[in-house]
């Protein structure tokens, strides 16, 4: 519930002005004008008061008790929905209701009264009801402290007893809807409560038409629009006076957009669910496009919660999109479909990305569009062309964001493509991509430098595929090696922390042993070996370069003097 300051009842006075009937001589302006002057009468003689000055007398004090008695409505709302001391909510409802029954005799219009003090009534019944619903545990054990089933019989029969109650208690509400936003605000309150949620619906939307701008009531279609069942009636009623008053009321025109963007989110929600993945991301964007015109307008919400709430609307628009492209792609790899809702869902991370930067779930599913490029929901078919969609994915992620995951990625599998290239013959194309590989390896390590994976990988560029800088191949590898080293030495370090880097720094060892290998200096190559038998004795690899040191010191052993 939200708190409703001296504005709201500002507001509420003027629409019950606007609503209730105009008595004889009776003020609506702001400012009582003051009574003209009696005319001067004779000494002997007292100036008869004028009858206007007697009016303008008599209605202010009425209008001030209903100003009391809105506060206390809109207090006791608030205590009552944000869980506050039970004898408060009493307390301020009596005051209300004094208040309202003072307006009434004042005379103050009839029907607004009668709707103050019907509201407060029922806020005080229901006060009852929820105790009874809170208590009955209690109350249960000390009638039947010997008989758990009786207690289970008696708490079930005073829930029953409840929700008939609260349900007496709407119908009862109902009489006095179309005079208070806090009368449909409760109303709308009570119906969903009981799950009569297609009346709820009804309720509300009529308490919009006719308080559009009112907080409490936006608040409610915010928390209650995953179970409206006819969302669309209530979206279409509020986009028809936005686009009406967007311009001269801006005011209601944020809270609006605000309400809207819930309201598609839940509709996006509901359609993804069905699988109806196409409506779901329309719903989703038309989401983010409400969020991005209030930005502009009066709103309730920060700019914080703003970005957020744009950021997870685009977030379930890219899902959506794959989704989209995955049915499509289920028959036909190459649909062309499928590739335009890809493209779509890669534009949705983008812009969350933007809106947030490191944003996590958008961070998350650039990952899953990456897969599901590959595998097109089919990781047996993937072909070279697949493989490629999903690297230069990242490598435009990579560029747009410099991200050190995505360059890592972008490097990784410019690697394996290169490979493939060059399995295939095609040397120019593989040489390309081991060069593109070794740039990205270049930034990531620039991002991330104290990541001994990374920085290993950096180095194994140039000692197998471009065939060069093996000085600058060899520095990498200390390197990676000392910093997977430093952290597995450290006896606080999470175990999956530990076995990466662990796995890591042998990796950097038993590629710095194979780079003295390489350039012939075996007793360096011996040296490593000999460390890295002692970590990782079982490792096939490690064996294998063993050997082939072993069988490198042969030949030179026949040759010596005998």
């Amino acid at each position: 519930m939200p708190t409703r300051d001296v504005l709201r009842v500002a507001l509420t006075l003027a629409a019950a002005l606007a609503l209730a009937p105009l008595l004889p001589g009776q003020l609506v302006t702001a400012e009582i004008p003051a009574p003209p002057e009696a005319p001067e009468a004779p000494e002997a003689l007292e100036a008869p008061e004028a009858p206007e000055a007697k009016e303008a007398q008599r209605i202010r004090p009425h209008w001030e008790h209903v100003s009391d008695a809105l506060i206390r409505l809109d207090q006791a709302l608030v205590q009552q929905f944000s869980g506050e001391l039970w004898s408060e909510v009493r307390e301020t409802v009596a005051a209300g209701q004094l208040a309202a029954l003072a307006a009434r005799d004042g005379g103050a219009d009839l029907g607004l009264c009668l709707a103050m003090q019907r509201t407060l009534s029922v806020l005080s019944r229901r006060q009852d009801l929820l105790e009874r619903e809170a208590f009955a545990g209690d109350r249960a054990r000390s009638r039947h402290p010997d008989d758990e089933q009786a207690a289970t019989a008696w708490i079930d029969a005073e829930y029953a007893a409840a929700a008939a109650g609260f349900n007496g208690l709407a119908d009862e509400l109902s009489f006095a809807e179309g005079r208070l936003p806090q009368t449909s605000y409760l109303l709308v309150e009570l119906l969903f409560g009981q799950q009569r949620d297609d009346e709820a619906g009804q309720a509300l939307a009529r308490g919009l038409a006719l308080w559009p701008d009112d907080t409490g009531l936006h608040e409610q279609a915010q928390a209650w629009s995953g179970v409206l069942l006819s969302p669309e009636h209530l979206l279409n009623q509020l986009e028809r006076r936005v686009d009406v008053f967007d311009i001269t009321d801006a005011d209601f025109a944020g809270i609006a957009l605000e309400t809207i963007s819930v309201l598609q989110t839940a509709m996006g929600k509901a359609r993804y669910a069905d699988q109806e993945y196409a409506l779901a991301g329309l719903h989703f964007d038309r989401a983010s496009r409400a969020l991005q015109r209030v930005r502009s307008m009066p709103r309730q919400w920060g700019q914080d919660e703003l970005d957020y709430r744009e950021a997870d609307a685009l977030v379930n628009a890219a899902y959506s999109y794959m989704g989209l492209a995955l049915a499509q792609w289920k028959p036909d790899r190459a649909d062309e479909t499928g590739a335009l809702a890809a493209e779509a869902c890669e534009k949705a991370l983008t812009d969350a990305l933007r809106t947030i930067p490191g944003h996590a779930d958008a961070s998350e599913a650039v990952l899953w569009l990456g897969e599901s490029l590959m595998k097109k929901g089919d990781d047996t078919a993937v072909t070279h062309g697949d493989v490629a969609q999903m690297r230069d994915l990242y490598g435009r992620m990579a560029k747009r964001f410099d991200n050190a995951v995505w360059w890592n990625n972008f490097a990784f599998w410019c690697r394996e493509t290169g490979s493939a290239a060059e399995g295939r013959g095609e040397l120019d194309e593989a040489h390309k991509l081991y060069e593109a590989s070794y740039d990205a390896y270049q930034h990531t390590i620039a991002l991330a430098p104290d990541n001994a994976r990374y920085v290993n990988d950096t180095g194994l560029m140039l000692l197998y595929h471009l065939h060069r800088d093996l000085d600058v191949a060899q520095e990498l590898f200390e390197r990676a090696w000392k910093l997977g080293a430093d952290v597995c030495e450290n006896p606080f370090v999470e175990d999956d922390v530990h076995d990466f880097n662990f796995e890591a720094y042998c990796d950097a060892m038993l590629n710095l042993s194979r780079l003295h290998l390489e350039r012939e200096d075996l007793a360096a190559a011996d040296e490593v070996m000999a460390l890295l038998l002692e970590l990782a004795p079982q490792r096939p690899d490690v064996r294998m370069t063993e050997a082939e040191i072993r069988n490198a010191r042969a030949p030179a052993a026949t040759n010596e003097p005998g």
